[in-house]
């Protein structure tokens, strides 16, 4: 579950920095900026690394921006604890179910820009990004149907390397070029992973970094 009802990865724009208009001679987007809705949201996002490959999920025509890659996770729900957010879109996204997790880094975007029905949106959201570690026989798959996501895939990471993006006809959402930045602080295996309980295990999952 991603854009449209709410999904962090899937910001209105893609760019950390808030958009710049170049107002001259531009009454109507002026005042589009100047009444734009504010919306603050908070999602948590897994960070899985295998082999050297990073585990992307593509948005499908109902999220936005459709076509981009993104990190697999999503909103939290009112009441629901980041962790067990984040075991429920890894799942509903990937069909994986993870052995452990660690809270590693906050990242966010802030952009005023265009958003649904084409009014501008003052968009604000912040992603929590956990290292996740999966079985290695659990094979990706998208379990949600007719959601925001329609493809789940590894990467090779020196594919996402910045000169090869080109070649490879990937658009990175800017949470991923963020964890791609700093890739060995979401190594597995160090002090914090805590093991979770899978998906139905609903919002008592805890762990010791959420």
């Amino acid at each position: 579950m991603k854009a449209i009802r709410g999904r962090a990865g899937a910001e209105r724009a893609v760019t950390r920095s808030t958009l710049t208009v170049d107002c001259a001679g531009r009454r109507g987007i002026l005042h589009g900026v100047q009444d734009s809705a504010r919306t603050q949201r908070i999602g948590a996002y897994a960070v899985v690394i295998r082999d050297d490959a990073l585990l992307l999920t593509r948005i499908s025509a109902l999220g936005y921006p459709p076509g981009w890659w993104a990190l697999p996770g999503g909103g939290i729900d009112q009441g629901e604890s980041p962790s067990a957010a984040l075991v429920r879109e890894l799942y509903e996204e990937t069909g994986l179910v993870p052995r452990s997790v660690r809270l590693v880094d906050v990242h966010d975007v802030h952009t005023v820009a265009p958003g649904r029905g084409d009014q501008y949106e003052d968009y604000h959201g912040i992603h929590l990004l956990y290292a996740v570690d999966v079985p290695a026989d659990q094979t990706p798959r998208v379990v949600e149907r007719d959601g925001t996501t329609d493809a789940v895939r590894w990467v090779e990471l020196a594919e996402l390397a910045r000169e090869n993006l080109a070649s490879a006809g990937l658009a990175l959402l800017p949470v991923v070029e963020h964890v791609l930045a700093r890739v060995d602080q979401f190594a597995i295996g160090a002090a914090g992973d805590t093991d979770v309980p899978g998906p139905g295990a609903g919002a008592g999952i805890q762990n010791s970094t959420a």
